[in-house]
């Protein structure tokens, strides 16, 4: 762990580091996380925005940072998280409306893809209402599929999707942590994931679990979105996705874009997560995955 001291409104606080890699940054209960290999590649000298970082130089241990910043510099937008956990009702049933039934397919159908079993035990984490477990299930009649959140709400919404469907003996929803995961070493065939990793402030641990509970040979489908490299293009992304979604909703949609991650932040990852066999690429305008093939016997 390192610390970074920073200029804010006037004053300096020490924020701990959520490893090596980050510095985290914030401002009026909202917060920046930037990679430091990224900082320092770039060895940023960078203005002051009225109201938000002063220009006091942060020194931080054993890392090289000029300057602790605004969310963006260099063209580059830092990461500004948004709250791990939606769990209120409104919210839960805000995202339940929101029509992702064509992305969702798609998603379940590489996950599909990747994994050519009759029967597997599947686990998507961050399940939220569980929309894709059910249109798996509804692929694969003979997998068994744990759907975990930490959204108490989600799950209750989900948990009605599921047994409006009849699906209650082949999909279990459970109050779980990603990050912790209960479940013994080797034990899945597939693991999915779709947009949960941007709301996690360090996504390793989850990475580290994912890659202890499945099968050594297990496949992989993450999905999630990928953070713009400036405001504007974050502006048309959230424009761009129609005029039936609520202003609420475009809200949601353009605080889940500034907590993405790069593309370049996701291999940094999983490759300290020690994940081998894993193809990482750019799936749509706003997208990146993980995925790796089932390859048992």
């Amino acid at each position: 762990m390192c610390n970074a001291s920073v200029g804010f409104l006037g004053s300096y606080t020490t924020f701990s580091t959520y490893g090596l890699d980050t510095v985290t940054l914030a401002r009026n209960h909202q917060i920046a996380t930037a990679s430091l290999y990224w900082l320092e590649s770039y060895q940023l000298t960078v203005e002051p925005v009225a109201g938000f970082f002063s220009s006091q130089q942060s020194p931080v241990t054993s890392h090289s940072l000029l300057t602790t910043h605004f969310p963006m510099t260099n063209n580059k937008l830092l990461r500004i998280l948004e709250p791990e956990v939606m769990d209120s009702w409104e919210e839960a049933v805000e995202y339940d409306a929101m029509d992702f039934v064509e992305v969702n397919t798609a998603f379940a159908q590489t996950a599909s893809e990747l994994c050519r079993m009759d029967t597997a035990k599947v686990l998507d984490a961050g399940t939220g209402t569980a929309r894709i477990p059910i249109i798996l299930s509804q692929m694969h009649p003979h997998w068994q599929i744990w759907g975990i959140d930490l959204a108490e709400n989600m799950l209750k919404l989900g948990f009605q999707s599921v047994k409006a469907a009849g699906l209650q003996e082949r999909i279990s929803l459970e109050i779980v942590d990603a990050k912790r995961l209960p479940y013994p070493d080797d034990y899945f065939d597939l693991i999915i994931s779709n947009s949960l990793v941007h709301h996690l402030p360090n996504p390793l641990p989850f990475l580290q679990e994912l890659k202890r509970v499945l099968q050594p040979k297990g496949a992989i489908c993450i999905r999630d979105l990928i953070r713009p490299s400036d405001a504007a293009t974050i502006d048309r992304l959230v424009e761009g996705i129609g005029t039936e979604y609520s202003d609420r909703q475009k809200d949601l949609f353009r605080d889940s874009l500034h907590a993405a991650f790069t593309i370049d932040e996701v291999e940094q990852l999983v490759t300290q997560a020690e994940i081998p066999g894993v193809r990482i690429y750019q799936s749509s305008d706003r997208h990146w995955t993980v995925e790796r093939l089932w390859n048992g016997d």
